[in-house]
């Protein structure tokens, strides 16, 4: 501090004032604020009383009062500010617009839960079918590595085709959950 009414700094400068650095810095900035706004002296120090005094002409107050909470509009910004805001803005929606499109392309998990069960169920149908109704004919008169070998080709066989339909199943799955989601 330099004297009491002449400050070297913000900091102290604030304090003189009743209200924060903060507050005293974002009031410094504002445009609607800058009819009657001191400057620093010859000497590089803040004039405390002409600070007051221009501080009460536009009725901007200290701590404990609604000086430290001054709403700040669009146009109280300085031009830098307003396209930092812009800019911000503009993060946002495209932030928002990418969570949309998660949202719309996401698959319902019940109706997949629903095409999961069907498909292990058409799966296990398929096998209890190979096995209790193709394969006993087709094994008749074959050795035990024989009947292996044509179990092991027709079960590859079998899982090849399910895999086949699940994968063209859950395809539709989601298409159906998107096209349903755009609608």
């Amino acid at each position: 501090m330099a004297s009491k009414t002449r400050f070297t700094n913000q900091m102290d400068l604030a304090k003189y004032l009743g209200c924060s650095r903060d507050a005293l810095k974002k009031w410094l900035k504002m445009e609607k604020f800058a009819k009657g706004r001191p400057k620093r002296t010859a000497n590089s120090t803040y004039d405390g009383p002409a600070y007051k005094k221009w501080m009460n002409l536009h009725g901007l107050r200290g701590r404990g009062s609604s000086g430290d909470r001054t709403v700040v509009t669009i146009d109280d910004l300085s031009p830098l500010d307003r396209q930092k805001h812009r800019q911000g803005e503009l993060k946002i929606a495209q932030m928002e617009e990418a969570l949309e499109q998660q949202k719309r392309s996401a698959v319902d998990p019940v109706h997949a839960y629903e095409v999961m069960v069907k498909s292990i169920s058409s799966f296990v149908t398929d096998m209890e079918k190979l096995m209790g109704v193709e394969l006993p004919p087709m094994s008749e008169g074959l050795t035990s590595k024989q009947q292996s070998a044509l179990n092991l080709k027709r079960f590859r066989e079998v899982l090849k085709d399910w895999k086949t339909r699940s994968q063209s199943e859950f395809f539709e799955l989601r298409k159906k959950s998107v096209h349903r989601r755009n609608n």
